[in-house]
């Protein structure tokens, strides 16, 4: 259907992204006339004048519609024509418009010399330099976001009854099984949810709203009068404000009542440079801050993408195991910028803990065992591939639903051969949280473990947990044998019922992907990690083993991890029935 519809208005789309055919050809522009060209496609796109060429350009409200445009705009009017297009995420890979124009002027200058183009040495060259370059500015984000000013950890005090939790990020596919989890535990008296809202009503209503897009019960009906008294209160925040965006008396609230603080707001954004995510570090330290000054317990929900890298980074040897430590190597990260800011926020959080240990210390002596006094104050959990819910919903804008969706415009998908899906359902990963949260770290771990943990880790070492699926099976290939067999992947064509899709190798489905994103498809969010899948599957060479996750501390503390199963053909069948919905290809 969607195919159809764009064989058969491609060219209005084109056109769309594209902003027609320039009025006056500009290719004649001089390099000096490139800077305020480039101002000049922005002011067009945008409607708006006021960008600062120095900031980052997704901070200053530049979508991924408008980069299409822009990169369009400028290929037609700035570039020959015989050089083809520009990587797809080129304007948020620059980051700002200073960055851009520096970057088209030096495509300019190497096509107009004598080399005509830049060797493969050159480039090679020139991605090292970037991803060194990026390597630098991750430690120095850690640097700048570490600074706690004047920081000091408060005792924890007698709460009352009942336990109050503050949580971010309550409207994502994790926070809103989050939400769910903890209404359905008793011991939780109340629940303040921080979110992005004009008003109390707002809050509430995109929470509930949240809530039921993934099929679990809405929140109970707004009341205008007694709002504050619900067991779940949701607060219109601006987290990277140092008050939090919150009025003084809510914010006292907060600090008096709260006792553990579940950070789960993050831009899953593929496109994005990690310079982009200012925001969210500076929203980390002050929830740092607050659990500091309140006596509370910060949970910050990183990913395994953070560490993902660590084999390859450290060592030869595939498979290799990450340990439940905190990774003081920049290259550890996955390449994209959501994973490297993922790790720059946990080393935020480590520098929190070093302060607190520091603290700590002076209070005590040196010798001081903090694992036997109170839990640590802020903690770590890696969270790994999530799975759809028990109905079938996933979350859209995760990396391997795209990668299916792209079945509905491509044709195809890859084949990925044994790769396993070893992926967590996302209601198990919001209870293993919350378990993990509510624990008191290593006060339920058996002796032996906690021996065992302290020997690996030190006694006073920042904890980090790992939720994630530790099996190897399914596989990649099963999953579409599933699929393709009992899931409603059929369709009539010619008289005949084939499969709406081809199964190809990755390269093939690699090329038919790019093409697509280069024509009709432009704006599909499987964008933004066109150039991570390239890196994978673009060449037909064996790939590494994917690394071991440790998972000793945190099967300690949660009853769920330790109970995680393989996927069953049931949840895999539930999957693909909605991703089919979605894409208005179900039978």
């Amino acid at each position: 259907m969607r195919r159809q519809a764009e064989e058969q208005y491609g060219q209005l789309i084109e056109n769309a992204y594209g902003g027609g055919e320039s009025d006056k050809p500009t290719r004649d522009i001089a390099d000096d006339g490139v800077p305020s060209a480039i101002v000049e496609k922005f002011a067009q796109v945008l409607g708006r004048e006021d960008l600062d060429p120095t900031e980052d350009l997704y901070g200053q409200g530049v979508d991924s519609i408008a980069c299409i445009q822009i990169r369009k705009a400028i290929e037609r009017d700035l570039l020959p024509a015989e050089l083809g297009p520009l990587p797809i995420n080129i304007i948020y890979d620059c980051g700002t418009m200073n960055e851009l124009v520096g970057h088209i002027l030096m495509i300019r200058q190497r096509q107009s010399s004598s080399e005509n183009a830049p060797g493969l040495k050159e480039t090679m060259k020139y991605q090292q330099e970037q991803r060194n370059a990026d390597l630098a500015l991750m430690e120095d984000l850690v640097q700048q976001y570490s600074d706690f000013g004047d920081l000091t950890f408060s005792r924890r005090a007698a709460r009352g009854d009942g336990i109050t939790v503050i949580l971010t990020g309550a409207t994502g596919a994790l926070g809103t099984h989050i939400v769910h989890t903890l209404l359905q535990d008793r011991s939780i008296s109340k629940i303040y949810c921080l979110l992005r809202a004009e008003t109390f009503c707002g809050a509430h209503q995109r929470v509930s709203q949240a809530l039921m897009k993934r099929g679990l019960p809405r929140l109970e009906a707004w009341d205008e009068d007694h709002w504050s008294e619900a067991r779940t209160v949701c607060l219109p925040a601006e987290l990277g404000r140092s008050d939090l965006g919150l009025a003084p008396r809510i914010l006292q609230g907060l600090q008096n009542r709260a006792a553990v603080i579940v950070h789960a707001a993050w831009a899953v954004n593929f496109r994005l440079r990690v310079s982009s995510f200012g925001p969210h570090f500076a929203a980390t330290r002050n929830l740092i801050r607050l659990a500091a000054g309140s006596g509370s317990r910060l949970c910050f929900v990183s990913s395994t993408a953070a560490v993902n890298n660590a084999s390859a980074s450290s060592s030869p040897s595939p498979g290799s195991t990450i340990a439940e430590k905190m990774s003081t190597n920049p290259a550890d990260a996955a390449p994209l910028g959501y994973a490297k800011s993922k790790w720059v926020a946990e080393n935020i959080c480590a520098a929190a803990h070093e302060k607190y240990v520091s603290e700590a210390s002076e209070r005590h002596g040196n010798d001081h065992d903090l694992s036997v006094s109170q839990p640590p104050p802020v903690s770590v959990i890696r969270v790994g591939q999530l799975f759809a819910n028990h109905l079938g919903i996933w979350n859209a804008s995760e990396a391997y639903p795209l990668m299916l969706s792209t079945h509905s415009f491509t044709g195809c998908l890859p084949d990925l051969g044994d790769e396993p899906l070893n992926w967590l359902p996302v209601e198990l990963a919001a209870q293993a949280v919350m378990e993990i949260a509510l624990n008191h770290h290593d006060s339920h771990i058996a002796p032996n473990q906690l021996s065992s943990n302290k020997a690996r880790h030190g006694n006073n070492e920042i904890p980090v947990y790992h939720v994630l699926n530790p099996h190897r099976q399914p596989t990649w290939r099963k999953m579409l044998e599933i699929i393709t067999s009992r899931g409603s992947t059929w369709k009539q064509r010619q008289n005949q019922v084939v499969p709406s899709f081809e199964i190809v190798p990755p390269p093939v489905w690699v090329q038919r992907l790019e093409a697509s994103l280069n024509g009709n498809t432009a704006g599909h969010s499987s964008e933004g990690l066109l150039d991570l899948w390239k890196g994978k599957y673009a060449e037909a060479t064996p790939k590494r083993a994917g690394p071991v996750f440790e998972l000793g501390r945190t099967e300690a503390a949660s009853r769920t991890v330790r109970g995680i199963q393989p996927l069953d053909d049931t949840r895999i069948l539930q999957m693909w029935k909605w991703l089919q919905e979605r894409s208005g290809l179900c039978c």
